[in-house]
């Protein structure tokens, strides 16, 4: 079917364009989204009259999205799950799961932006733990690929993040970046390290704390029995003697 299009489309065309499309892509997806409409004299005429209002609108939407794109590649998505001894995790991780991820980040972020959950490229669902790079269409040909850790839930979770952003900083020492730029990235990422870290100590000191208080009262609770074990003891003994 023959269709123009609303706004740009990745892989397809730009707001204006008259492309021929499979039936099922255009009656189910572009037309629903608004993408697109069916290429009709009408159509194509009154697209005609507002075709600068449509571009403009098209290049203020790139542009917020250009925006998103600088913010998502600052960042690193942590997700912990229950896993096994190979580190298979328990479930897996979709592209609704990315998705619900980055509009969350967005929401705290106080950026209103929408984009399509089709957007998210995961060619198979996460079910291990590790280290990911995920391709995220934003609006048009506006892509980017954000970093995604998943962590094991235990009460070390946080040095899979101290080790992953480790990572990082190899990689910015290691590429083609310029000196300043390297160095302002490692610093960061340094502040970063440094940050969880000092959370993973605290952490580590309330599992301590923890940890004696109940060897304490593991402790008590020996003593009592030990108590009671020897009064029985006594018990037993006088009943003896006396028959």
């Amino acid at each position: 079917m023959k269709i123009v299009l609303n706004r740009d489309v990745k892989n397809l065309g730009k707001v204006g364009d008259v492309c021929e499309v499979a039936n099922g892509y255009g009656r189910n997806f572009l037309l629903p989204k608004g993408y697109a409409i069916v290429a009709s004299k009408q159509n194509i005429e009154k697209l005609n009259k507002k075709i600068e209002e449509l571009k403009a609108s098209n290049l203020k939407m790139e542009n917020e999205a250009r925006k998103v794109v600088a913010l998502l590649e600052k960042e690193v998505f942590n997700v912990v799950r229950q896993a096994a001894d190979d580190d298979t995790i328990y479930g897996s991780i979709k592209n609704r799961d990315v998705y619900k991820m980055i509009e969350v980040f967005l929401t705290n972020n106080n950026i209103k932006f929408v984009f399509d959950l089709g957007g998210i490229e995961i060619k198979e669902p996460i079910k291990a733990l590790g280290q990911y790079k995920i391709v995220v269409n934003l609006f048009g040909n506006v892509a980017t690929e954000i970093r995604l850790n998943v962590c094991r839930a235990n009460a070390d979770f946080e040095s899979d993040i101290v080790a992953f952003d480790k990572k990082m900083e190899q990689k910015v020492l290691s590429g083609s970046e310029s000196e300043n730029k390297a160095k302002g990235a490692v610093a960061k990422l340094n502040e970063v390290v440094e940050k969880k870290q000092a959370k993973l100590a605290q952490k580590q000191a309330k599992a301590e704390e923890k940890r004696k208080a109940k060897a304490g009262k593991v402790e008590k609770t020996e003593e009592k029995e030990d108590k009671e074990e020897k009064k029985e003891q006594q018990v037993d003994a006088t009943e003896s003697d006396a028959k």
